[in-house]
């Protein structure tokens, strides 16, 4: 390496003589030094070297290097899984797979300097076994507001395909998620999928503890339309878009006064949030007319996300009309789902002051979370005996900057279908699940 060094510093050194021959301040026949005189022969000699480190650099970069026609950053997630049953049955059964791995590209199409109201784009690919990879988000956003005062509101747009702003559970991306399997209500509601529209998310009521370089606003809200249909679907001919709402207060900035808060208060990491998303579904065509029924969400959710005890609780009600017997003839389903984890934290990780401090950069603060979580769902809540809960207790090790180590133990207590006199006996399942997530 000193050697490589050394001869960029003599080549240097010979490429500014030649330079300085070249402007006519020596002779341009011999160029004399203190030491030995230069010929022009050397000089060409010197460009040729030169010519040829640069054509060396070039090829080792043209093979080295992605190139791309804008600003790109890449990461990715995956996740290996072990599903252990208490008992094999003919639905349950001991299983390895990998439930996800992604890919995101992520970059900036326009940098705005002064006010940072950049145009960025997101674009991400994904699947899991069974199933082929597919598009997950591909959207726009752009901050409306300025972006860089961190004692003013802010607003930013997303057009594209996206998450749902919608609880707790169901915005959380893949990396976030406490428990391994996600909330029962998740998918028969819907929210599992991505969706395709055009989302406005922004703030108001900022307050700061800039020694800690904290922000919170008091407010947080999020609107937007959407097709409904999930993720890699257009519209359906429906006579309306979905739209959603999202409002969450931080009490913490509730009396800011000055616009100042001190990072230690107790109120830090408390959040309540509040949904509504109000929709469609096609159920047919009768009379070359589409028939759709009513699709509506309602959430409310709570969460005290703080260093070494936290707790979030989110409720959700879904109502949906459904076709019974015909197109013309409808009925409404209610459900209701609810979940409730509790967590400890035993490390550093989370703690600001460990986590700033120089290390080696292999090193990453070793974290224990342990969790208890009670998850409630209830398809039909008209009829009888048709709740299912399932209890996991579980652990999350968090040993590097973008791995854990997840353990859940789950207890799934259900009612079984009817027999011919119509009862429905109650039943109880339990399976052990390990998952490492690591990102990239």
């Amino acid at each position: 390496m000193r050697k490589r060094i050394l001869k960029f510093v003599l080549l240097g050194a010979l490429l500014g003589q030649a330079l300085w021959a070249a402007n006519g301040l020596l002779e341009p026949s011999v160029l004399q030094t203190d030491d030995s005189p230069a010929t022009q022969e050397d000089v060409a000699a010197l460009r040729s070297d030169i010519q040829q480190v640069r054509d060396e650099f070039q090829r080792k970069y043209d093979l080295n290097t992605a190139a791309t026609g804008r600003s790109l950053r890449i990461s990715g997630i995956v996740q290996t899984k072990l599903t252990v049953p208490a008992q094999v049955t003919l639905n349950t059964y001991n299983s390895f797979h990998v439930p996800l791995a992604t890919l995101t590209f992520r970059g900036s199409l326009k940098k705005d300097y002064d006010d940072w109201r950049n145009l960025d784009y997101v674009v991400s690919v994904g699947g899991g076994n069974p199933g082929a990879p597919q598009f997950l988000d591909a959207y726009l956003n752009y901050n409306i507001l300025p972006a860089n005062q961190s004692d003013s509101a802010r607003l930013a747009v997303s057009f594209g395909q996206q998450t749902k702003p919608f609880g707790l559970e169901a915005s959380a991306l893949e990396d976030k998620k406490p428990v391994i399997n996600q909330a029962q209500f998740v998918a028969p509601l819907g929210f599992v999928l991505r969706d395709v529209g055009l989302v406005f998310k922004g703030d108001i009521f900022p307050a700061n503890d800039f020694g800690y370089g904290y922000r919170v606003p008091l407010l947080e809200y999020s609107a937007g339309v959407l097709n409904g249909n999930g993720f890699n679907q257009g519209g359906n001919n429906k006579d309306k878009f979905d739209t959603l709402y999202r409002l969450i207060i931080n009490p913490i900035a509730w009396d800011i006064g000055d616009g100042q808060i001190n990072y230690n208060d107790w109120l830090r990491g408390l959040s309540i949030g509040a949904s509504v998303y109000d929709g469609s579904s096609r159920l047919g065509v009768t009379d070359n007319q589409v028939v759709t029924g009513v699709k509506t969400r309602t959430g409310f959710d709570v969460a005290y996300v703080r260093n070494p005890i936290g707790f979030t609780y989110e409720v959700v009600n879904g109502e949906d009309e459904r076709v019974s017997g015909s197109v013309d003839v409808t009925n409404k389903i209610k459900s209701a789902g609810s979940t409730f984890t509790l967590f400890l934290e035993f490390g550093e990780q989370f703690v600001n002051g460990y986590r700033n401090q120089s290390r080696n950069d292999d090193w990453w603060p070793l974290t224990w979370q342990p969790f208890y979580r009670i998850d409630n769902w209830n398809p039909n809540t008209e009829e009888k005996k048709n709740n299912i809960e399932i209890q996991t207790l579980g652990l999350n090790i968090f040993f590097a900057e973008t791995t854990k180590f997840q353990i859940n133990h789950n207890v799934k207590n259900y009612y079984e279908p009817a027999d011919a006199d119509g009862d429905r006996d109650a039943a109880r399942s339990a399976e052990t699940v390990v998952q490492f997530q690591f990102g990239f």
